[in-house]
């Protein structure tokens, strides 16, 4: 025997002999197709009921879910302080809300089966809208509108100065009220 050995692959080409790679790879694609052929699953054709159920399923959710959005909007504006948000911002504060706090996530998604826990989250959700719908600082906000009001219905006009009397006015005034008038100058200049 050489000191060489030669094995042959399953195709029954010597592995050693030259261009032997490309059997080898041609031989063990050929296997790959083969196991993929057999275990290939039949296609699936559509079945227009089960497509129909889901959908109406999906339906169904989703107008589950929008009724309890609205709900817990209605019930947000319970809340004073909220009474004029718009809708449209409460349901994203309440999207927002969820997202940070996986207890009210959790709590919404089981509303019908345990309502004293959503109920509970919902009045949390609330009590932190209206501390949100408040702004940065409550007296600062009163400060400006104070300022507001102050400025409103003032001009930038100089007051319009009293008009002097005429001549014939100061000669029909008494002694009293000439000394009057004459004060009144005296104090204004």
């Amino acid at each position: 025997m050489s000191d060489t050995q030669t094995t042959t692959n399953p195709a029954g080409s010597p592995s050693g002999a030259a261009g032997s790679g490309d059997a080898d790879f041609d031989a063990l694609a050929e296997g790959f197709d083969q196991a993929t052929q057999t275990k290939a699953q039949p296609t699936r054709k559509s079945d227009p009921v089960r497509e129909w159920a889901s959908q109406q399923m999906q339906r169904e959710q989703k107008a589950k879910v929008d009724t309890a959005l609205k709900e817990s909007v209605a019930f947000l504006r319970e809340d004073d302080r909220l009474k004029k948000q718009s809708e449209r911002m409460l349901r994203g504060f309440l999207y927002d809300f969820a997202v940070e706090n996986q207890e009210f996530e959790r709590a919404f998604r089981n509303r019908d089966s345990d309502p004293i826990a959503w109920r509970r989250a919902l009045t949390e959700a609330q009590k932190a809208a209206a501390a949100e719908s408040e702004g940065p600082d409550s007296k600062l906000t009163d400060d400006i509108a104070a300022a507001r009001a102050a400025v409103r219905g003032t001009s930038t006009d100089a007051p319009e100065k009293p008009k002097a009397p005429s001549n014939r006015e100061l000669s029909r005034m008494s002694d009293a009220e000439f000394r009057d008038y004459k004060a009144s100058l005296a104090a204004g200049a």
